[in-house]
């Protein structure tokens, strides 16, 4: 028991540190998050873009992101769709078709394929495009109509930027678990901001990360047998040292899984793609040639496991075994409870917290809290835009349950599950 309570301070000990560095960070940074956030009006020169849209079984939401594209505040001469239809089997191929031939005026270029996965469809996508920039968009996303010159803007300013990522919202979120990770999308957003500017960013989400086109060429293009090929190409330019930074006024909405079971399918795929690819390029951690990335960040993401699993522990040694050891006490007492409520005795001795903890815990409860306010405003965004009453069980119901999607995913991999994506 001893040894568990010390694990479990630990773990706070952890957080907590983890916590204040990003909150001084955040501080140090602020006055340039928000300068980013002023919206860029034109640029000088329009290079063309391309954009690879992957689509599988969409059919849904693709009509959204097809308009999305078409509303863009930019050159429409400048713009190359090239929609690639991943094996769909519902009514995908008729509305991309249909949408086609209702916009002659557009470049549009169609190709269907097996369904290889997305990693295939973007290369495919890569061989015949003619952009200087391509960004990816998945066909259950809606980008904002400025997202783009914004994000082409930033790619001017730095000639070894070699990918830009969008601020990423949820989608008109209506269910709990869709405003869960409404918060959880704000709060990571601030701290890809803040990784940015320690060039240290291991990710380019699928929504509308803006690429230019020579690096990735030269990388080789996606890894077409990685769960998360966005995750693993933005450690290959970290490798080659190449940057990778997020454009505050490139804002991009994605739908969330409405649901326990996608969220599931999702996070387990998310998680042991990121767990794959950390073995793969396991000789950038603690590795100073990589600076913040190898040092400080690739820590970070391990010990984001670690706690994971701590927090399991945390929930099952504070809130399971106390119940566990209560109903073993009526079983020795034969369920007889009527003496206790009688006597005023009858005190489950559920989250039974020494005062060290409860103070701990009430603290990384607070800046989280925090750090959340300063997310909303890094992304312009509202916290309460929603309602609050889902706020408190945000952060303990569902980082539990994320937690419990991590601990099966270690198991899985232990035992050789293979993934599909």
């Amino acid at each position: 028991m001893i040894f568990i309570k010390i694990l479990i301070g630990g773990s706070y000990l952890v957080t907590l540190y983890i916590l204040i560095y990003w909150f001084l960070f955040y501080f140090e940074k602020k006055d340039f998050i928000h300068k980013d956030n002023k919206k860029i009006k034109k640029l000088k020169q329009y290079p063309l873009v391309s954009i690879i849209m992957p689509c599988f079984n969409e059919e849904k939401n693709i009509n959204k992101s097809l308009t999305s594209i078409q509303n863009l505040q930019y050159p429409k001469d400048k713009i190359e769709l090239i929609i690639i239809n991943d094996g769909s089997t519902d009514k995908s191929e008729i509305i991309i078709k249909k949408y086609i031939k209702n916009n002659p005026k557009l470049n549009i270029k169609y190709i269907s394929q097996k369904n290889y996965g997305k990693g295939r469809a973007l290369n495919n996508g890569l061989k015949i495009l003619k952009g200087t920039l391509f960004a990816c968009l998945d066909a259950d996303s809606i980008v904002d109509k400025n997202a783009l010159i914004n994000a082409v803007y930033e790619h001017s300013l730095n000639s070894n930027l070699a990918i830009v990522t969008p601020i990423m919202k949820i989608y008109k979120p209506k269910k709990y678990i869709e405003k869960f990770q409404r918060l959880e999308y704000m709060s990571a957003m601030l701290l890809i901001k803040l990784m940015g500017y320690m060039d240290s960013n291991y990710i380019a989400p699928g929504p509308f990360s803006l690429y230019k086109t020579h690096i990735i060429k030269k990388l080789g293009g996606f890894d077409e047998d990685n769960l998360v090929e966005d995750q693993e190409i933005a450690y290959r330019a970290q490798k080659e040292h190449y940057k990778i930074k997020q454009c505050a006024n490139s804002l991009v909405y994605t739908i969330a899984p409405d649901n326990f079971n996608d969220l599931n399918k999702q996070r387990n795929r998310w998680f042991k793609g990121s767990i794959h690819n950390m073995y793969k390029y396991k000789e950038i951690i603690w590795n100073k040639n990589y600076g913040d990335f190898g040092v400080f960040q690739l820590s970070v993401n391990i010990i984001a496991f670690a706690l994971a699993i701590i927090a399991i522990i945390a929930f099952s040694y504070y809130t399971i075994r106390p119940f566990i050891l209560w109903i073993r006490d009526l079983y020795l007492i034969n369920f007889d409870i009527i003496p206790l409520l009688k006597n005023f005795e009858f005190q489950p001795n559920v989250l039974n917290i020494d005062l060290t903890t409860f103070v701990l815990v009430g603290l990384m409860l607070a800046m989280s809290l925090g750090m959340l306010y300063f997310s909303s405003r890094a992304t312009n965004d509202r916290v309460r835009k929603y309602g609050v009453i889902y706020i408190i069980p945000y952060f303990f119901l569902y980082f539990i349950f994320i937690s419990f999607v991590v601990i099966k995913v270690l198991i899985e991999i232990l035992v050789g599950v293979k993934q599909k994506w």
